[in-house]
């Protein structure tokens, strides 16, 4: 009885993987044209600013993070020799906002601030896998429907095994899903804060001068 199941059990999972392939490449063409104006798009930037007030200006940016629906990944702050003072923030902002927040950024810059951005289009590898995971779920529900028939112990077990791995597929393809979705939904920007010191500034202007002064005093010995 177990040889005529498990054959029985094969060339059913087979027909399957067989029709879900047809059915995988079929859906994931029509889902292709249906999503092209919803593309999959992750997006990371880097700002560099110059400001006066580094703490006050990394107040501003944390509003305007919150303001966009965003949140903050990563903030520190660093104070130097001579008065020099520089900070980093990593935030994520809603898609639907990331380019207005960009521009906002820079209006806070003192100078000409440094602008970099990446875009990485994820739409294919997005609906190829929803396509499958639809497909994986037909298996799984296939299989849940052989273990309600299942006459022996034996044949409960091997479709249990079937079951898992097929479980387990699914999960690792939701997985994907889920972190491709939020990294597209969420852009990443890394903004870099570089203090316009101008103490600092006229510390090492005096410098250049006293170096100056040394040389001519020199020279003219």
């Amino acid at each position: 009885m177990w040889k005529v199941w498990k054959v029985w059990v094969l060339i059913c999972v087979l027909l399957l993987g067989a029709c879900s392939q047809g059915t995988s490449e079929k859906n994931a063409s029509q889902d292709l044209a249906g999503v092209q104006d919803q593309r999959k798009v992750i997006f990371n930037a880097d700002l560099q600013i110059s400001v006066e007030k580094l703490q006050n200006t990394m107040e501003t940016v944390r509003k305007l993070v919150e303001d966009k629906g965003g949140y903050i990944v990563e903030s520190n702050t660093n104070i130097g020799e001579e008065g020099f003072e520089n900070g980093m923030m990593t935030v994520r902002v809603p898609m639907n906002g990331f380019r207005p927040f960009l521009q906002e950024v820079k209006d806070l810059s003192e100078g000409s601030p440094q602008e970099s951005v990446r875009g990485e289009d994820v739409t294919e590898e997005y609906v190829d896998l929803s396509s499958r995971v639809k497909a994986k779920q037909q298996v799984r529900d296939r299989l849940e429907s052989f273990m309600k028939e299942a006459e022996s112990t034996e044949d409960l077990l091997k479709i249990s095994a079937d079951l898992a791995k097929v479980q387990e597929e699914i999960e690792q393809i939701e997985g994907r899903l889920k972190f491709l979705k939020n990294q597209s939904d969420y852009s990443t920007v890394t903004v870099q804060f570089e203090v316009k010191n101008l103490n600092a500034e006229r510390l090492q202007t005096g410098d250049l001068n006293t170096w100056k002064k040394q040389r001519c005093f020199l020279w003219r010995r």
